[in-house]
């Protein structure tokens, strides 16, 4: 029989149930309610970009063409669908001026409805002045993308004819919640089977690959800590544009060592610092242990001269890391990905933690160009 889905967590404390006293079924049924929270509703919000005009004097998005947003995702374990919500930038409102969006799909999803996110049909922009802004929205079947494994996509959009519209003003990617789980005829899904826990059922081992049982119970608690990846994504535009820096579009710096031009609207230098909250796995607070996070970094360097992204972590109130710095490979204007581990302290105030980058192009005259950062949570 179906799972229901739990869309909050139990008001419960599981510690509770550990009261040395013969194990019964409501105990159980209160652990096999979280399993379901935790396995089916409590997915992963990927990306949520707001995509701002260039700053003064740089290349405008309407100049570009083309352009394309890259991500990176990984899918959580119980994650069956993937929505992909984009809203289109106003424009010149005529058959002519058009936008075309097409999603590339991360290695082993297909559309489960695309809604013309997959280049098959040409949006007219809205016409500007609404309050309200209509989305395109496309769902992606995910259920044949490694779980938690790094896969790549990207929106890329065409302006069909430029100057009229920035092309979109937002883009949002997120799992979406199951509304119940079929967990009996598909164990791999990461939910335990509570008809299981009811009486007069018997309480019995089972094991990873059963939908039932305490060896069950004691996979999924695994499972949860090592399966599912929070996302901290930056993520930007790339394009085929390659202007020096006092015209270039994306997020760059120049030969010397130092912050990212972010592109903001105003004069001056900004260096922006970037919080997020770890998982309390092991402990947060003074005297916590490290964590390990996954970093990932979409650029191109303007000539045959590597490139350096240097991380700067800090737990607020807590520990202040050195200077993490990833070489980045010459690319000659040719966009790539690079990754490494890097070390997240979680000795911050509630586990809080504050990142920001300085990059250098690596030689006087070039250029580094960046589209995306992402850091993924990859705590054993």
């Amino acid at each position: 029989m179906p799972t229901p889905v739990n869309r909050v967590p139990t008001n419960f404390s599981l510690t509770g149930v550990q009261v040395g006293n013969p194990v019964s079924s409501a105990h159980v049924l209160r652990w096999a309610e979280e399993c379901s929270f935790n396995g089916g509703y409590n997915v992963q919000s990927i990306l949520a970009l707001n995509l701002k005009p260039r700053a003064a004097a740089r290349t405008q998005l309407e100049a570009l063409g083309a352009y394309s947003v890259p991500f990176v995702y990984y899918r959580s374990p119980g994650a069956q669908v993937l929505a992909v919500v984009v809203s289109i930038a106003p424009g010149t409102v005529d058959s002519a001026s058009t936008v075309t969006l097409d999603v590339t799909l991360p290695t082993g999803a297909a559309w489960l409805e695309a809604n013309g996110l997959d280049g098959s049909v040409n949006f007219r922009y809205p016409p500007g002045g609404r309050v309200a802004q209509g989305e395109v929205v496309g769902y992606i079947d995910v259920s044949g993308v490694t779980a938690s494994t790094a896969t790549m996509g990207s929106l890329d959009v065409t302006l069909n004819i430029g100057t009229v519209s920035q092309g979109i003003l937002r883009l949002t990617i997120l799992e979406v919640p199951l509304a119940s789980s079929n967990v009996t005829a598909d164990p791999a899904e990461p939910i335990l089977e509570q008809a299981w826990t009811l009486s007069p059922n018997r309480l019995v081992d089972g094991g990873p690959s059963s939908p039932r049982g305490l060896n069950r119970l004691a996979y999924l608690m695994d499972q949860y800590r090592t399966g599912f990846r929070p996302h901290i994504q930056i993520a930007g535009i790339e394009s085929s544009n390659n202007g020096a820096t006092a015209t270039n579009p994306h997020w760059h710096r120049d030969g010397t060592f130092g912050p990212l031009e972010w592109q903001y609207n105003v004069t001056g230098a900004h260096d922006p610092r970037f919080r997020f909250q770890v998982r309390n796995l092991y402990g947060v607070g003074a005297g916590a242990p490290d964590q390990t996070y996954t970093l990932h970094v979409r650029y191109k360097t303007s000539g045959a001269t590597a490139g350096i992204l240097g991380a700067y972590v800090s737990g607020v109130g807590g520990t202040a890391l050195a200077s993490q710095d990833t070489a980045l490979a010459a690319t000659s204007n040719v966009w790539t990905w690079e990754t490494r581990s890097i070390t997240v302290p979680a000795d911050g105030t509630g586990g809080l933690v504050q990142v920001y980058f300085d990059c250098t192009a690596g030689g006087s005259g070039q250029v580094l160009q960046v589209a995306n950062i992402t850091l993924v949570d990859s705590n054993p």
